[in-house]
Formats: structure tokens, sequence, C-alpha cells
């Protein structure tokens, strides 16, 4: 069951906005829908789709993309990998 249908929602296309005037849910009169999540500067980080695909984003301070994956899998891996400084320990035998 889609969110109008269970909102009893008759009139089409229906929009459920956040707090900064987004679109956060969108459904057509087929039941068609996709949700979004939105970084707090704005940018979209998380798209879902009624028919089961997805995207999710991740953005540096600076606002570029630094990864996208989707339901097929990741297409961009630019985050910074955190290393662990000092020396490696020694195994004991």
């Amino acid at each position: 069951m889609t969110r109008a249908q269970q909102l009893g929602i008759t009139e089409f296309p229906y929009r459920e906005y956040n707090k900064k005037g987004k679109i956060s849910y969108y459904e057509r009169e087929d039941g068609y829908w996709w949700r979004a999540k939105y970084h707090a500067n704005g940018f979209e980080t998380y798209l879902e789709f009624s028919n089961g695909l997805f995207m999710k984003r991740e953005f540096d301070k600076k606002g570029r993309q630094t990864y996208l994956e989707t339901a097929t899998g990741v297409l961009l891996d630019m985050r910074k990998k955190i290393i662990k400084k000092g020396r490696p320990k020694k195994n004991k035998l």
C-alpha cells in the first residue's frame, strides 16, 4: 500500500516536503512513487523509487560528490580512507 493510499489521498500528484521546502516524497496516481533524503546543505543523499531502484550519494565539506551507489552497485568511491598512525602491532607466536 502506498503512502497516498494509507492517507486516503485522491488528488495527484501527491507531494510531501521537508522543513527546507524540498520534496521528500512524490507519488503519481498510478502508484509510482519516490522519496528523497537531503544533506544539511541541500544535496540529495538518498533517492528510492517504487520500482526498487535507489541512489545513495555522499558529499565532502566543499559540496563535491565523493560517493555514488545505485541498485546496480558502487559507481564512484572517492572517500578518504582512515589510516591509523603508529606502529603495527607485532603478532605473538
